[in-house]
């Protein structure tokens, strides 16, 4: 019955965001389009609209992978559903976007997009050591984490572990390929360790999560000059999911090449919807992104696949906080900071 109103109440929230796509001609995002006029795959992500004529919003709602699946056939491959969420992700050709622009049961899709790590120091410039004074230091709370894994031997995060998970793809599309940086090459790995750091001699990034979570809930270490460091909420909990892709060459690593990380979307939302079912085990007071991309000069609600579990998020009082303006951006935000309920 949970999971029947969770998604009877996503569909309330689908309805009011993409209905500015219920035009057939408006539900496909032009980036897909493009990507797609090679005549290769695009990867993107579908979500489904609920059928009012069922209880739980109809199988295309319910179960969108199996649905889209069965639908497209050989217009597309790997298709997944995405967590719990309306929403699934696949590798469409261009006839692949057009039989899903024709399909009632589909409200939006989406060009899967990356996302690349972004950091800045943060502790004291926000003064959480007067917090940490006046006994504030988040005991009985919890964090989660979406970066690139964490070293959890390292001892700022003594007893601050409380589940684990990794979100990464293998994938080939029209634009480039990514491999998983989850253990075995796996999709979906769960459990202790699964948000292990990639290794650093892959790319100096993969220590962002760890610099991350060191800044959210790092235990006070004493540094080699005699200093001691603590994060934010140095008695927090830390629930990390590790999401990113590893990729290769200068299309996606610059003009030095080599190799670098960045995050699908797809992953990402699957962390989110994680996360979100964690809600009744844990006390979860936010979850940190500190990621992005692009340049957004208003919210962008309407033409973004995060607004449904941001929301959804938002109202079981879980604040999603992305980054945004470490491209010294001064007109605007990236994404997925620009949905105006993170």
């Amino acid at each position: 019955m949970r999971t029947v109103v969770r998604h009877l109440l996503a569909a309330t929230t689908l309805a009011f965001a993409f209905s500015a796509t219920a035009d057939a001609q408006d539900k496909i995002d032009p980036a897909a389009s493009v990507a797609a006029l090679g005549g290769g795959k695009v990867r993107v992500i579908i979500v489904t609209r609920a059928n009012k004529a069922f209880k739980d919003g109809g199988n295309a709602f319910q179960r969108p992978g199996q649905y889209l699946s069965a639908r497209m056939g050989a217009k597309a491959r790997r298709v997944s559903t995405i967590g719990q969420l309306p929403m699934a992700s696949a590798l469409v050709t261009a006839e692949g976007l057009e039989a899903l622009r024709e399909d009632p049961n589909v409200a939006a899709v989406y060009k899967d997009q990356l996302r690349r790590p972004s950091l800045v120091d943060t502790v004291k410039s926000t003064g959480a050591e007067l917090h940490h004074q006046s006994g504030f230091g988040g005991k009985g709370w919890t964090v989660a984490i979406l970066d690139s894994g964490i070293d959890r031997n390292h001892p700022a995060f003594a007893k601050a572990m409380r589940s684990e998970a990794c979100f990464s793809s293998t994938v080939d599309t029209q634009e480039g390929s990514s491999i998983s940086l989850c253990a075995n090459g796996a999709d979906r790995v769960f459990g202790k360790n699964a948000a292990k750091n990639c290794d650093m001699s892959f790319s100096d990034h993969c220590f962002h999560g760890t610099h991350v979570a060191g800044i959210v809930a790092g235990r006070p270490v004493e540094l080699s000059d005699g200093r001691t460091v603590a994060g934010i909420a140095p008695e927090a909990g830390l629930i990390v999911a590790q999401v990113f892709s590893g990729f290769s060459g200068k299309d996606f690593c610059g003009e030095q090449g080599g190799n670098c990380i960045s995050a699908w979307d797809t992953d990402i939302l699957a962390a989110l919807d994680w996360v979100y079912t964690k809600r009744e085990k844990f006390k979860i007071a936010a979850i940190n992104m500190s990621l992005g991309g692009g340049d957004f000069k208003e919210p962008c609600d309407g033409e973004s696949p995060y607004t449904e579990v941001i929301q959804r998020l938002k109202d079981a009082g879980i604040a999603t906080v992305i980054a945004t303006g470490n491209e010294a951006i001064a007109d605007g935000v990236g994404s997925p900071a620009c949905v105006s309920a993170a």
